[in-house]
């Protein structure tokens, strides 16, 4: 069966600002599979960004293509603590620009990957570092003269 057609395939994806927030409490995105031809608008929104007439309407075509990409999210919360249930028209309100640049940029490398592959650019491992990065070890500052 074809991802796009599998409700359950989506990535995961929380934004660069908030990689430093508990993985318990991180807001995460999920984002759909896309097809060739929603794939094909994703693109044409970042081709047109520059050529638009007015930045209301480049602004109104990223919203546009997002509200395609986004299929949920978790953790979202308002500034009082309250969870927010997902609402894509309500992207624009909590999306800046770069962020809504951000999540189209990540759906379109999710959907051109495999699954395996996919793994590799989702949002970090939930302790911050995954498994195989080790911290350097300490130098001794004697020994770099």
């Amino acid at each position: 069966m074809p991802r796009s057609l599998d409700a359950t395939s989506t990535t995961r994806h929380a934004l660069a600002t908030d990689q430093d927030k508990p993985p318990d409490r991180r807001p995460t995105f999920e984002l759909r599979e896309l097809t060739g031809k929603q794939m094909r608008a994703v693109a044409a929104v970042y081709d047109s960004v520059d050529e638009a007439s007015t930045a209301g309407e480049a602004v109104d075509g990223l919203f546009s293509a997002l509200r395609q990409v986004v299929a949920g999210w978790r953790h979202m919360a308002t500034p009082e603590g309250d969870e927010l249930p997902f609402d894509p028209d309500r992207l624009e309100e909590l999306l800046t620009p770069a962020e809504a640049f951000e999540l189209l940029g990540a759906a379109m490398n999710a959907s051109m990957l495999g699954p395996a592959d996919r793994k590799k650019f989702e949002s970090p491992s939930p302790t911050g570092r995954a498994a195989s990065a080790e911290a350097p070890a300490p130098q001794d500052a004697t020994a770099a003269r």
